[in-house]
Protein backbone atom coordinates (compact mmCIF):
# COMPACT_ATOMS: atom_id res chain seq x y z
CA UNK A 1 0.00 0.00 0.00
CA UNK A 2 0.80 3.69 -0.63
CA UNK A 3 1.53 3.99 3.47
CA UNK A 4 3.91 1.14 3.48
CA UNK A 5 1.80 -1.21 5.49
CA UNK A 6 1.11 -5.04 4.91
CA UNK A 7 -2.90 -5.40 3.65
CA UNK A 8 -3.53 -7.55 6.71
CA UNK A 9 -2.35 -4.99 9.17
CA UNK A 10 -4.33 -2.10 7.23
CA UNK A 11 -7.52 -4.07 8.72
CA UNK A 12 -6.28 -4.59 12.18
CA UNK A 13 -5.57 -0.86 12.87
CA UNK A 14 -8.21 1.90 14.30
CA UNK A 15 -9.07 5.07 13.12
CA UNK A 16 -6.97 6.60 15.69
CA UNK A 17 -3.79 4.01 14.73
CA UNK A 18 -4.59 5.28 11.13
CA UNK A 19 -4.40 8.89 11.77
CA UNK A 20 -0.89 8.40 13.42
CA UNK A 21 0.15 6.36 10.64
CA UNK A 22 -1.11 8.95 8.21
CA UNK A 23 0.31 11.57 10.07
CA UNK A 24 3.90 9.95 10.18
CA UNK A 25 3.77 8.97 6.84
CA UNK A 26 3.04 12.66 5.87
CA UNK A 27 5.86 13.88 8.01
CA UNK A 28 8.53 11.74 6.78
CA UNK A 29 7.63 12.77 3.44
CA UNK A 30 8.24 16.56 3.78
CA UNK A 31 11.07 15.41 5.53
CA UNK A 32 12.45 14.00 2.20
CA UNK A 33 10.91 16.72 0.03
CA UNK A 34 12.98 19.32 2.48
CA UNK A 35 15.98 17.16 2.23
CA UNK A 36 16.29 16.96 -1.49
CA UNK A 37 15.53 20.60 -1.85
CA UNK A 38 18.62 20.78 0.38
CA UNK A 39 20.24 19.21 -1.57
CA UNK A 40 19.02 20.84 -5.00
CA UNK A 41 19.73 24.43 -3.37
CA UNK A 42 23.39 23.36 -2.05
CA UNK A 43 24.07 22.48 -5.71
CA UNK A 44 23.17 25.02 -7.32
CA UNK A 45 25.31 26.83 -5.17
CA UNK A 46 28.35 24.67 -6.22
CA UNK A 47 27.38 24.72 -9.89
CA UNK A 48 27.83 28.43 -9.99
CA UNK A 49 31.07 28.46 -7.67
CA UNK A 50 32.55 25.45 -9.84
CA UNK A 51 31.54 27.87 -13.06
CA UNK A 52 33.04 31.03 -12.10
CA UNK A 53 36.28 29.71 -9.76
CA UNK A 54 36.71 26.39 -11.41
CA UNK A 55 40.26 26.48 -10.37
CA UNK A 56 39.43 27.10 -6.76
CA UNK A 57 36.80 24.14 -6.26
CA UNK A 58 37.47 21.96 -3.48
CA UNK A 59 38.51 18.81 -4.06
CA UNK A 60 35.97 15.95 -3.05
CA UNK A 61 36.79 14.03 -0.34
CA UNK A 62 34.78 10.00 0.23
CA UNK A 63 33.52 9.70 3.54
CA UNK A 64 33.95 5.73 4.50
CA UNK A 65 33.79 3.29 7.35
CA UNK A 66 37.20 4.44 8.16
CA UNK A 67 36.10 7.93 8.75
CA UNK A 68 36.20 9.04 12.11
CA UNK A 69 33.00 10.73 13.44
CA UNK A 70 35.45 14.02 14.12
CA UNK A 71 36.83 13.51 10.76
CA UNK A 72 33.08 13.40 9.76
CA UNK A 73 31.86 16.20 11.78
CA UNK A 74 35.06 18.55 10.61
CA UNK A 75 34.02 17.62 6.81
CA UNK A 76 30.55 19.00 7.36
CA UNK A 77 31.48 21.94 9.12
CA UNK A 78 34.00 22.82 6.56
CA UNK A 79 31.13 22.26 4.02
CA UNK A 80 28.81 24.55 5.98
CA UNK A 81 31.58 27.60 5.99
CA UNK A 82 32.46 27.11 2.50
CA UNK A 83 28.52 27.04 1.46
CA UNK A 84 27.96 30.07 3.44
CA UNK A 85 31.17 31.52 1.73
CA UNK A 86 29.61 30.68 -1.69
CA UNK A 87 26.41 32.33 -0.59
CA UNK A 88 27.99 35.78 0.30
CA UNK A 89 29.86 35.66 -2.25
CA UNK A 90 27.16 35.29 -5.03
CA UNK A 91 25.59 38.08 -3.05
CA UNK A 92 27.88 40.79 -3.17
CA UNK A 93 28.83 40.10 -6.76
CA UNK A 94 25.64 41.47 -8.12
Amino acid sequence: MELGLDYDLFWRLTPHDMAVVVRGRRAAIREAHERARMVAYETAQWVAYAFHEPKRMPKFKLMTADTTVDERQQMVDDAQVRGWFIAMSLKTAH
